[in-house]
């Protein structure tokens, strides 16, 4: 699908594929630079508290690359099933799922595609493996096919 505005055109399906692959190499290399912030340090600055940063899988922080911190007003409770769309590295989605209590499972979804997994259909390899190496059980991250 192209836009137009004026003389100039938008390639959208471009601008998704350029999207997507960016966000690819955050995960894949965290720790390259990036014309924007990432990891930890954004966290902390867009107000998720330290304290519960040291409480889920370094992983997932250091691909972080989100717009700003929206639990505090989403009120989780526990007991409650959360859905996270754009789920990204898995940030919110492994906060969410402390806040709900470790026998409910927090989702996340996202649009890369990086990896088959054969229980899942596609997901983030950095979230996945941060799930598997910290032995969550209580956060499915999920991507949609390509």
């Amino acid at each position: 699908m192209t836009s137009t505005t004026g003389t100039a055109q938008l390639d959208t399906a471009e601008l998704e594929q350029r999207v997507k692959l960016m966000y690819e190499e955050v995960a894949r290399e965290p720790e390259r630079d990036f014309h924007f912030e990432t990891g930890r340090p954004l966290a902390e600055r867009l107000g998720y508290p330290p304290a519960q940063l040291d409480r889920i899988p370094a992983a997932a922080i250091d691909s972080f690359a989100g717009v700003g911190h929206f639990l505090d007003p989403a009120a989780i409770a526990p007991g409650e099933t959360v859905l996270d769309l754009g789920s990204g590295s898995g940030t919110d989605s492994f906060l969410a799922a402390l806040a709900t209590g470790t026998a409910i499972e927090a989702a996340g979804l996202t649009i890369e595609t990086w990896r088959e997994n054969p229980e899942y259909g596609f997901v983030s390899e950095r979230a996945d493996n941060a799930t598997t190496k910290y032995g969550v059980t209580s956060v499915s991250l999920l991507a949609r096919p390509r």
